[in-house]
């Protein structure tokens, strides 16, 4: 995966799910038969190799929020349906741009919008729209112009 500033190389479903599986973000391609919310909480529990303990991972996704009243943390306790809203409320913030100063949490995409961020038009996510969503995020630059995460070497 190669974060480029001026052009987006796009690439079909299948060679995505082939490039977050050779970065280790999943296990097998038979994900996309869990659940959205399961494939969230796994995806999002791989973000933070620097914590060296599930309680500091934690920690971490409850700073996050996915709308006014809900953390990530929170969130990802119990099976809902993913709104566009909600992923890129959470996709903004990993990406380091900040809730009021840099995007609204009723309306990320707008600000993504603005800023030329790339995001998937769907309103509620299914499996295969999240690992979409996901994919687009790791080759989308941080506000500070740096890859979202540090990715393992091959």
């Amino acid at each position: 995966m190669k974060i480029n500033q001026f052009a987006r190389l796009e690439v079909d479903f299948e060679t995505e799910l082939t490039e977050l599986q050779r970065i280790h973000f999943i296990e097998t391609t038979d994900i996309v038969t869990q659940s959205p919310t399961e494939v969230l909480a796994a995806l999002l529990h791989l973000c933070y190799p620097e914590m060296p303990t599930q309680q500091g991972v934690d920690f971490k996704l409850s700073t996050l929020l996915v709308d006014a009243h809900t953390n990530t943390y929170d969130f990802i306790q119990n099976e809902h349906e993913i709104s566009q809203a909600h992923f890129y409320n959470l996709a903004m913030q990993l990406l380091q741009f900040e809730v009021d100063l840099d995007f609204s949490l009723d309306n990320p995409t707008a600000a993504m919008s603005k800023m030329a961020l790339p995001f998937i038009a769907a309103m509620q996510l299914t499996t295969k729209d999240l690992l979409h969503a996901w994919y687009l995020l790791l080759t989308t630059h941080t506000k500070k112009w740096s890859g979202f995460p540090r990715l393992p070497d091959d």
